[in-house]
């Protein structure tokens, strides 16, 4: 198996940055989305803390000022790293496309990943940057609860980032053994979304409920982040916390060479 060399697919970046420039319309959509989809939310979670009963402040032991941070932040994050990987790459197997790439001495998991990467570093320019403005001059987004809680932040983030590309990358390998993998990626989106807390914080889930979600990689990738931003957690809860997210990272990444491995040795292309 090829060995990446990060010098090799640093050019990817570059490339990336320049495919989202011919397709600047997409990230204006997007840019007028994300405040939009922060703005429902804000005002949906701020009339249920105005209902809630006189005395009563918290919901899921979160404050007003807490949620409203959380569903921003949240949805920030969504608009940096989320991406189509796994459509994209099940596209190039059924039009045949990957065969051109699996024909050069590059690593296919490297390959992806670098380009995600300038995926990413568009988006933030473009658009999680600006969304982050409008929502803390516009939607109380709030500075992080330390700089402590601001620099686990930015390590967990990079662990989002990780276990995103990766699941993606191994729901788009499903494509070369099923040629059809959107099914797959629908359950992936819907567990991302359901299950990690980006449409409903997991803090307002049944305690059993949180337990076990918090053991999948779904609430790695949106609510511990956030959960460091808002220093929630502490102590051993805060190690235990970065131990589950980093160590589905390298679960997944360990998964992920495996099955690559599987489906380059035994691939079916639709067309080519």
């Amino acid at each position: 198996m090829r060995r990446p060399n990060p010098l090799r697919y640093l050019g990817l970046i570059r490339i990336a940055i320049l495919h989202w420039l011919a397709w600047r319309a997409s990230s204006i959509t997007k840019l007028i989305d994300f405040p939009v989809v922060i703005g429902v939310y804000t005002f949906l979670f701020s009339a249920l803390y105005a209902s809630l009963p006189a005395g009563s402040t918290t919901m899921g032991g979160l404050t007003r000022d807490q949620t409203l941070t959380y569903i921003a932040l949240v949805w920030i994050i969504e608009s940096l790293i989320n991406n189509r990987l796994d459509q994209d790459m099940g596209h190039e197997v059924r039009e045949g496309r990957i065969a051109t790439l699996l024909s050069r001495p590059v690593d296919l998991q490297a390959y992806y990943f670098f380009q995600t990467l300038g995926h990413v570093l568009w988006r933030m320019a473009a658009i999680s940057l600006p969304v982050a403005i409008i929502a803390t001059t516009v939607f109380h987004l709030s500075l992080p609860a330390s700089v402590q809680a601001g620099a686990l932040f930015v390590v967990s983030l990079f662990g989002s980032l990780c276990l995103m590309f990766l699941l993606n990358f191994m729901s788009g390998l499903m494509a070369f053994f099923f040629e059809w993998n959107y099914g797959l990626g629908f359950f992936k989106e819907a567990s991302l979304r359901g299950f990690g807390g980006l449409l409903i914080p997991l803090a307002l889930f049944p305690p059993v409920m949180q337990e076990v979600l918090l053991k999948l990689p779904f609430a790695q990738v949106y609510y511990v982040p956030v959960q460091l931003w808002l220093g929630r957690y502490d102590g051993p809860l805060l190690l235990e916390r970065l131990a589950w997210q980093w160590g589905w990272v390298l679960l997944l990444f360990v998964l992920s060479r495996i099955m690559m491995d599987l489906a380059q040795r035994k691939v079916t292309l639709v067309g080519g």
